[in-house]
């Protein structure tokens, strides 16, 4: 009997610069990726630290409105600044019973600065039905210590809301009580979940009215792209022996042919921080219908670092992308990532005209298909969130 079944159809890429296939190969062939998913690994567990990090260039920490912002090592509290949370916050264990009286149903909301390594998880965001996310992991470490039954659902709000494989070190979440909760119980509960993989660095009693979602002034993500070991010099010889995709036809070792330049990623990043709000719709995915996708960049910036290695003493070379805004749409910092190696590189450039204003225009255009496909979630990690004192 004769297969019936149509022929799988080929994909033409008819814009400017290099195809989504070769863009995706570029950014994740012939990279230490392990790296990274070690560094992060470490970070996470308390076995590295961002200081760690060797900044080629130590300027570029310095944010746009002339503070440096710090990060927290092995065994020193998480970036949930106490100076901006007004907190009366102190370990409760040993609390005398007429303080226990005084605060019994009275409502007291905790914030807790936690970090996860991305990989573990299914993704930040839970759901009913929905299993192995560091959302529900929290959830329910802090059930245990709230004493509900199981049957009930603590719900915690977070300040970010992180893709499948994208890791946390400054994530910031909180929720409510009306019975007074020991700080030391649950950082103890929330370690016991997934030793190695999910940790709580701080807590604390912050306002009644503090909200981790939408008390959020600004997120700080970094993305770390894994330098190639190879000499890189912008060479557009491609190796001797082509790699075509056979549904385009598209030979894909040329996306091989070159590496990144930190200074041409800076510039079209820097570019971004511009004293209005943009509409980030062309670097958005999956975003629900009428949802805002206006952003305010505050910081936007890339330089080369040297990541501790383990097998190598040496470290490995990364190119870290340090974005922080106010808020971030959904996969929005991955696509950002993306397009703009791309556009950095002027035989992949699909928006080369433009220059430095690359990224500019191509929000001005509003269009999908004009932008790159997400960067690997791997590299991405959320690194801090900021409240006003008011919060």
């Amino acid at each position: 009997m004769e297969s019936t079944s149509e022929p799988r159809p080929t994909f033409e890429w008819h814009g400017k610069g290099w195809a989504p296939q070769l863009v995706q190969r570029f950014l994740g062939h012939n990279r230490p990726w392990q790296d990274i998913e070690g560094f992060y690994y470490r970070l996470v567990a308390g076995d590295a630290s961002i200081l760690n990090v060797d900044f080629l260039n130590n300027e570029s920490l310095q944010v746009a409105n002339g503070g440096r912002v710090t990060f927290s090592g092995p065994g020193e509290r998480a970036p949930l600044d106490t100076r901006q949370l007004r907190s009366d916050a102190k370990s409760s264990k040993g609390a005398s019973p007429e303080r226990k009286r005084e605060s019994q149903h009275t409502r007291k909301t905790y914030a807790v600065a936690i970090s996860f390594f991305g990989p573990a998880f299914s993704g930040w965001a839970w759901a009913p039905g929905l299993a192995g996310t560091a959302q529900g992991a929290v959830q329910d470490a802090i059930a245990k210590v709230v004493g509900l039954e199981s049957h009930t659902q603590v719900v915690v709000n977070a300040a970010g809301r992180t893709d499948k494989g994208v890791s946390a070190y400054g994530q910031v979440v909180s929720f409510y009580s009306w019975e007074e909760l020991s700080l030391d119980d649950i950082i103890a509960s929330i370690n016991a979940v997934s030793p190695g993989n999910l940790r709580a660095l701080h807590v604390q009693v912050v306002p009644r009215s503090f909200h981790a979602t939408f008390k959020a002034v600004r997120r700080r993500y970094i993305y770390l792209l894994p330098l190639r070991s190879r000499p890189t010099g912008g060479s557009t010889e491609a190796p001797h022996e082509p790699v075509i995709c056979p549904h385009s036809g598209i030979d894909l070792s040329v996306a091989d042919a070159s590496d990144i330049s930190p200074d041409a990623v800076n510039r079209l990043l820097k570019a971004l921080e511009v004293p209005k709000t943009v509409d980030f719709h062309a670097f958005a995915r999956d975003t629900p219908k009428g949802k805002s996708l206006e952003c305010s960049i505050v910081s936007a910036q890339a330089y080369p670092v040297v990541i501790p290695g383990v097998a190598q003493p040496e470290g490995s070379r990364a190119l870290c992308i340090d974005v922080t805004a106010d808020r971030f749409v959904r996969k929005m910092m991955r696509v950002l990532v993306a397009t703009c190696v791309r556009e950095s590189i002027p035989q992949a450039a699909a928006c080369g005209e433009h220059g430095d204003q690359a990224l500019l225009r191509l929000a001005e255009m509003r269009d999908h298909l004009m932008t790159a496909p997400p960067a690997p979630a791997l590299g991405l990690c959320l690194i801090a969130v900021g409240y006003d004192a008011a919060a």
